[in-house]
C-alpha cells in the first residue's frame, strides 16, 4: 500500500508521522526506516518525534539512494556495497577505457584532447582524470534519468540521442558494461520489480518517506513496486491545496505566446507569480504523482487571517492569488531585506537584528533561528569573527554546519600544503610555515623561541628557495647554488663544527652564530629538509594508488605529532586517503599516477562536508543552502543573495545529452536553487530575513541583488506598493561605527558598544592622553657606579633612537619584529639588503689581502646577486667602494682602546675599535646622517675622556660626501658631556626623552645658519612631520607610538636637549668638503 499525505505545513506532516510510528508493529525490535533527504532533516525529526512521543528510538534514517540500494541487495546477494557503477568508481574505470578509443572519425576530438605532446601518443593523465570525472557525472545522471537510453545503447538500438558525434559515449558505456560482471544501477532497478515478490520476507514491514519534496522517477517506481507488498507512507509537502500543475511563470507564458499565439498562451495561468517561477521542480514531480496509483490524504492547514507581510505572502501562495495588500502595522518586522557594503557588514548587521529579536521576544530562542548562505565557506570566518567575539549578555549561541573537511580542520589544510610545497620552489617562508604548525613543531622539538632563532638563521645564512642547484635550474635560474637549502644548511653545519675565527672552508663561509646548545634545533632542521627532499624525489615519478596511499600515510606519521584535537583532523585525512584507495581498487585501477591527479582528487574529497555536522544543536544554526532542507524555523535568514552568487551557476559539459534532449522532471541546479528559496520563504514562521551586498565597498556604487530577490521585491511592490518596499528594505552604512547606529533619529541600532569610542573620535574633539603622561617608577637596580658602570653599547643604542631605547628597554615592546624569511635571491644591491652588503663589503676590502678574496667571501656567504643584472650592480658597487677605500686608506686602522671607569673617571665601560694612525675612523657607504655623526661623537668623547689633552686626536667619518671629522675635545669637557649623556640615559629608563637625532640636528643647523630664512622650530617641525614625498622622523614606529598624541612634541624641552647635545658636537665638527 502506498499512501501519500499532502500538507502545506511540515508540522502537520510531522504529527501524522508521529502517530503512524506510535502504532505497534508485529516485531517491536525491528527498526522503522525513514527516508529523508539530508542529515539536518533526520536530526530535526529525531528531536521533534522525541518531544511528541516522549522517545525517538529504533529509527533508522536513510537517504533515498541508500534505501533503494539496500532493497536491491536484499534481493540479490551478488551486489557489492561499493558498486562499480558508482560515480566515484566510474571515474577510475573511465580513465582506463577512454585512452583506448580509436583515434579517428567521431573519436578524433576526444583523442586529441587526451593526448598531448608532439607525438600525441601518451595520454595526459590529468586531462584524462578531469574528463573522466565529468563523463562519470553525466553517466550517473543517465542512470537515474535516462535508463532507457543506456538499455538501447547496450542492445545497439537507435535512440533519440544517438547522433554520430556522440558515438564515443555509446562506445564508452558499452565498454563499461562489458568490463564488469556487476549490473549497473538502472538494470538493477528494472529487475527489482520482478524480484521483490520473491523476497517479501526480507523487506521491512513499513517505510516512511519524509522531507523529500521530489525524487528521481526510478526511485519512485521502486517505492511503488515495494508498496504492493509492504506499507509505504509518503509525507509530501505541497505549498497549496489547489491544483497548480498547469500554472506557468510570466516568462514561460510570454514564450508560449510568441511561439504558439495568444489563444494557446491564454490556456495557462500564472497562479501566484513566485510559485510559478520558483516551484517548477516540485510542480513537475506532483504532476508525475498524479499518474501513480496511490491512496491520498489531504491534510492541508488553511492559513489564519494574515497579520504581517510574511503571513500575507505565504497565504497568497497557498491560495494562488495576487491581490493588493492593506497597510501592515508599523512594527511589522516579518519581512526584512538588508543592503550592506560587504559580507562582513552583512554578518554584523545580522548580529544586531538577531540580538534585538531575542531581546524583544523572550519566547524566541537561538534554536528557533537558522541562517543560510549560498557559500558557507566564505561566511564561516566572518561568523566566527563577529558572533565569536561577543561575551556575557551579548553572546548568542551559534554553530556552523556544512563546512568542508578542508575548512573545518587546519591540520587537513597542512596536509594539502605539502602537495604545493614538495613539487614547488621550496621557499624559506613555505618551510617555516610548515614548522609553525604546532603538530610539526612538536614532532621536531621546536617551540616558538627556537622557531624565532631558525628564522634568523635562515635569513642570515641566505636560504631563499630551492633544494639545490639542480632544483633551481629547473626554473631556468643559474645562481651557483648560493641561495638553496643545501648551500644554507652547509653554512649552518660548518658554523657549528668549525671555530668562529675560520671565515672560509672549501669555498664555503660558515655561519658563525651557532652555539653548542643549538645542536638539536639544527639537527631537526636538517632532518626535516632531508625528509622533504626524499619525498620530493618519490613524487617526481608516478606512483600506483597503493604506493601513493602508503606514501601519504608516512607523510602524516613522520611529519605530525598531533594532540587529541589534531588527531581527529589527521583521521579525517587518513579516511579520505583510504576512501580513495578503496575506490581505485574496486575500479581495478593500478596505473601510476602523477602528483597532480592525486592532489586534485584528495582536495575534491576534503572539500566535501563532514558526515558529522553541528546541525540543530540548540544554538543559531549557520548552514549552506542545500536542497531539501525545508525545516520550519521561527526565523529564517539568508545571507549573500548577490546577483553573481545565487542562483548558483553550474556549467554543464557540452556532451551532456540530457541538456540537449530535456524531459519533464530533469534536474537543473538553477531551478533547484529557486525552489530552495521558495522552501525557505514558506518555512519561516515569524521572520524572513534577507541580506545582500548592494553597495560597492570601493565607490558606493549600486550592486544588483540576486534575480530571485528582485522577483520577490517586485511581487511585494505589486501587492504592497512602495510603502511596503520602504518598510522592508534597510540600507546600512559602510562602517559599524556610523552615527546612524547610535542616534535616536539614525534609523538603525547597534548592540556593539565597542564602536562608540570610534564614533566619539570622529565626531568630538576628544583630548587624547599622552602615551606616557607621567614618569614611571624607577627601576629596581643598582645605581650606576664604578662597580656597576654604564655600558658604552647602551649609550650607542640610546643615541641612535632614544624613544626606541625607552620602548624596548623599559616597556619590553619590540616593534621591529618582522618576518625575516625572504623567498627571492637578491638581483641587485639596492635597498636595505644592498646597504648592509655594501657595508660588509667595504669592511672586507679594508681587511682582505686582495679584492677578489673579499668578494669571494661575500659570495660564499650568499650575499651577492648573480645573473647579468647582478653583475652590473656588483661592478657599480666595486667602483663606489674603491673610491671610499682610497679616501680611508691612510686613516684606517685596527687598534682598540678599552674604556674603563679608572681611565675615564666615569662609571662607563666599553671599547672603541677602528683606531688608525691619525685617530678613530668610522667608514660607511651611506651619507653623513645625524645618527652616524652622533655615534662618532660618542666614541670621540669616550676617547678624549681617557686621553690627555696633548695626546688627543681627531675622529674621522668617511662617507659618500667625503671625509668629515671632529676636532679633539678637552678631557674635562669630554667627561662632562659624557656624564650629561649618561644622565639622559638614566632619565630615559623612566620616561621618553624628547631628543630626535635628525629633527634636533635640523633645528640647531637652522638656528646657527645666518642665511636661513626659516624659523628653526618650523624647519624642525617639517623634518619631524615630513611630507607626501619624504616621510618625517615621526614615521618611525617607536616615535609614532609614543609621540603621535602629544599636543606639542617640539617644545622647550626638545629645544634644550637639541642644543645641549648638538651645539658642542657641531662646534668641533668639520663637515666633508
Amino acid at each position: 500500500m502506498l499512501k501519500i499525505y499532502y500538507s502545506n505545513r511540515q508540522e502537520q506532516l510531522l504529527a501524522l508521522l508521529a502517530d503512524a510510528l506510535a502504532r505497534p508493529k508485529a516485531n517491536p525490535l525491528q527498526s522503522d526506516i525513514l527516508i529523508v533527504q539530508s542529515q539536518g532533516m533526520s536530526r530535526w525529526l529525531s528531536q521533534q518525534l522525541a518531544e511528541i512521543n516522549g522517545v525517538a528510538a529504533n529509527l533508522e534514517f536513510q537517504l533515498p539512494a541508500q534505501l533503494i540500494w539496500r532493497l536491491a541487495r536484499l534481493c540479490r546477494d551478488d551486489l557489492p556495497e561499493l558498486h562499480p557503477f558508482d560515480k566515484s568508481i566510474l571515474t577510475w574505470r573511465l580513465m582506463q577505457l577512454a585512452p583506448g578509443l580509436p583515434d579517428s572519425g567521431e573519436f578524433d576530438a576526444l583523442h586529441r584532447y587526451l593526448h598531448t605532446g608532439p607525438d600525441r601518443k601518451s595520454p595526459d593523465l590529468l586531462r584524462n582524470y578531469q574528463l573522466s570525472q565529468r563523463i562519470a557525472d553525466v553517466f550517473d545522471h543517465y542512470l537515474m534519468y535516462r535508463p532507457d537510453w543506456l538499455s538501447e545503447w547496450e542492445q545497439g538500438l537507435p535512440t533519440e540521442a544517438g547522433a554520430s558525434e556522440h558515438a564515443w559515449q555509446i562506445e564508452l558505456w558499452r565498454g563499461l558494461t562489458h568490463d564488469s560482471d556487476a549490473p549497473h544501477r538502472a538494470r538493477v532497478l528494472q529487475e527489482l520489480a520482478a524480484q521483490l515478490p520473491q523476497h517479501v520476507d526480507k523487506l521491512p514491514p513499513r517505510l516512511f518517506v519524509f522531507g523529500v519534496p521530489y525524487m528521481a522517477p526510478a526511485y519512485l517506481d521502486v517505492l511503488q513496486n515495494a508498496a504492493r507488498h509492504i506499507e509505504v507512507h509518503m509525507y509530501q509537502w505541497n505549498p497549496t491545496e489547489h491544483y497548480w500543475g498547469d500554472i506557468a511563470s510570466r516568462k514561460d507564458i510570454s514564450r508560449i505566446r510568441t511561439r504558439d499565439g495568444a489563444e494557446v498562451s491564454g490556456l495557462y495561468d500564472e497562479g501566484h507569480r513566485l510559485l510559478a517561477s520558483w516551484g517548477k521542480p516540485l510542480r513537475d514531480y506532483l504532476d508525475v504523482l498524479q499518474d501513480v496509483s496511490v491512496t491520498e490524504a489531504d491534510c492541508y492547514v488553511p492559513p489564519a487571517p494574515p497579520q504581517t507581510l510574511l503571513q500575507r505572502l505565504q497565504a497568497d501562495v497557498f491560495n494562488l492569488r495576487q491581490e493588493p495588500w492593506p497597510e501592515s502595522p508599523a512594527d511589522d518586522r516579518s519581512l526584512q531585506v538588508h543592503l550592506c557594503h560587504s559580507a562582513l557588514r552583512e554578518v554584523e548587521a545580522l548580529y544586531d537584528q538577531l540580538m534585538d529579536l531575542l531581546q524583544t521576544d523572550h519566547s524566541l530562542s537561538p534554536r528557533d533561528i537558522v541562517v543560510m548562505t549560498p557559500d558557507i565557506e566564505q561566511y564561516a570566518p566572518l561568523v566566527e569573527a563577529v558572533f565569536g567575539a561577543q561575551q556575557g549578555a551579548r553572546r548568542i549561541p551559534w554553530s556552523l554546519a556544512d563546512l568542508s573537511r578542508y575548512s573545518d580542520f587546519n591540520l587537513v589544510q597542512s596536509v594539502l600544503q605539502l602537495f604545493d610545497l614538495l613539487p614547488g620552489r621550496f621557499t624559506a617562508s613555505e618551510v617555516l610555515g610548515l614548522l609553525e604548525i604546532p603538530a610539526v613543531g612538536r614532532r621536531f622539538g621546536l617551540d616558538e623561541e627556537l622557531l624565532s632563532r631558525l628564522r634568523q638563521w635562515l635569513h642570515e645564512a641566505s636560504i631563499r628557495w630551492g633544494l639545490d642547484a639542480e632544483s633551481q635550474q629547473a626554473y631556468g635560474v643559474d645562481c651557483a647554488d648560493q641561495f638553496s637549502w643545501k648551500a644554507g644548511i652547509k653554512r649552518l653545519l660548518l658554523g657549528f663544527a668549525l671555530p668562529d675565527a675560520m671565515q672560509m672552508y672549501q669555498d664555503v663561509a660558515p655561519y658563525p652564530h651557532i652555539q653548542g646548545g643549538d645542536a638539536d634545533s639544527l639537527g631537526a632542521l636538517s632532518q626535516l629538509i632531508d625528509t622533504l627532499a626524499r619525498w620530493r624525489a618519490q613524487i617526481s615519478r608516478g606512483q600506483t594508488p597503493q604506493q601513493w596511499a602508503d606514501l601519504l600515510h608516512s607523510w602524516m606519521n613522520d611529519l605530525f605529532d598531533p594532540d587529541r584535537d589534531e588527531e581527529q583532523a589527521l583521521q579525517v585525512a587518513r579516511e579520505a586517503v583510504q576512501e580513495w584507495l578503496q575506490e581505485t581498487q574496486t575500479a581495478g585501477f593500478d596505473q601510476p599516477l602523477p602528483l597532480a591527479v592525486v592532489k586534485q582528487d584528495l582536495r575534491r574529497r576534503l572539500d566535501s562536508p563532514l558526515r558529522r555536522q553541528s546541525f540543530l544543536t540548540g544554538a543559531v544554526t549557520f548552514c549552506a543552502m542545500v536542497p531539501m532542507r525545508s525545516i520550519p524555523f521561527r526565523v529564517v535568514a539568508v545571507l549573500g543573495l548577490n546577483h553573481d552568487q545565487f542562483p548558483r551557476h553550474q556549467t554543464q559539459p557540452g556532451f551532456d545529452l540530457i541538456a540537449e534532449y530535456p524531459r519533464k522532471g530533469d534536474r537543473a541546479r538553477r531551478e533547484e536553487d529557486r525552489f530552495l528559496f521558495l522552501e525557505a520563504l514558506l518555512a519561516a514562521r515569524d521572520v524572513f530575513y534577507l541580506s545582500y551586498v548592494g553597495r560597492s565597498i570601493r565607490d558606493n556604487s549600486e550592486c544588483a541583488p540576486s534575480v530571485i530577490l528582485s522577483e520577490l521585491l517586485d511581487t511585494i511592490q505589486e501587492q504592497g506598493g512602495e510603502a511596503a518596499i520602504r518598510r522592508i528594505l534597510r540600507e546600512h552604512p559602510l562602517q559599524p561605527f556610523s552615527p546612524h547606529y547610535f542616534t535616536a533619529d539614525g534609523g538603525h541600532f547597534s548592540y556593539q558598544s565597542e564602536w562608540l569610542p570610534a564614533l566619539h573620535g570622529r565626531h568630538s574633539k576628544q583630548e587624547y592622553q599622552a602615551f606616557c603622561p607621567e614618569s614611571l617608577p624607577p627601576r629596581e637596580r643598582e645605581p650606576f657606579s664604578t662597580d656597576h658602570p654604564v655600558e658604552l653599547d647602551s649609550l650607542r643604542r640610546f643615541l641612535r633612537n632614544p624613544t626606541r631605547y625607552f620602548v624596548q628597554q623599559r616597556l619590553n615592546i619590540l616593534l621591529d619584529a618582522s618576518d625575516l624569511a625572504q623567498d627571492r635571491e637578491p638581483f641587485d644591491l639596492a635597498g636595505l639588503h644592498g646597504f648592509q652588503v655594501k657595508e660588509l663589503w667595504l669592511q672586507e676590502l679594508m681587511n682582505a689581502a686582495t679584492d677578489e678574496e673579499a668578494e669571494s667571501y661575500l659570495e660564499a656567504k650568499g650575499l651577492l646577486p648573480g645573473g647579468a643584472v647582478g653583475a652590473i650592480s656588483r661592478k657599480q658597487t666595486r667602483q663606489q667602494l674603491e673610491a671610499l677605500r682610497e679616501q680611508a686608506r691612510e686613516l684606517y686602522g685596527k687598534d682598540r682602546i678599552e674604556i674603563t671607569p679608572e681611565k675615564s673617571g666615569l662609571p662607563l665601560r666599553g671599547a672603541v675599535a677602528g683606531i688608525g694612525p691619525r685617530g678613530l675612523l668610522h667608514l660607511t657607504t651611506a651619507g653623513c646622517s645625524a645618527s652616524r655623526m652622533l655615534l662618532l661623537w660618542l666614541e670621540h668623547l669616550a676617547l678624549c675622556g681617557v686621553t690627555a689633552d696633548a695626546l688627543a686626536r681627531p675622529s674621522f667619518l668617511v662617507c659618500r660626501q667625503g671625509v668629515g671629522h671632529y676636532r679633539p675635545v678637552a678631557q674635562n669637557q669630554a667627561r662632562q658631556l659624557l656624564a650629561e649623556l649618561m644622565d639622559l640615559l638614566t632619565q630615559s629608563e623612566n620616561e621618553p626623552v624628547r631628543f630626535f637625532p635628525k629633527t634636533s640636528l635640523k633645528y640647531v643647523e637652522t638656528k646657527n645658519n645666518p642665511r636661513s630664512r626659516s624659523e628653526p622650530i618650523n624647519a624642525a617641525l617639517n623634518c619631524w612631520l615630513g611630507n607626501e614625498w619624504q616621510p618625517g622622523e615621526l614615521a618611525d614606529a617607536h616615535h609614532f607610538l609614543v609621540w603621535r598624541f602629544e599636543a606639542e612634541t617640539l617644545n622647550e624641552r626638545f629645544v634644550a636637549l637639541a642644543e645641549s647635545i648638538w651645539e658642542p658636537a657641531l662646534e668641533h665638527w668639520e663637515a666633508p668638503a
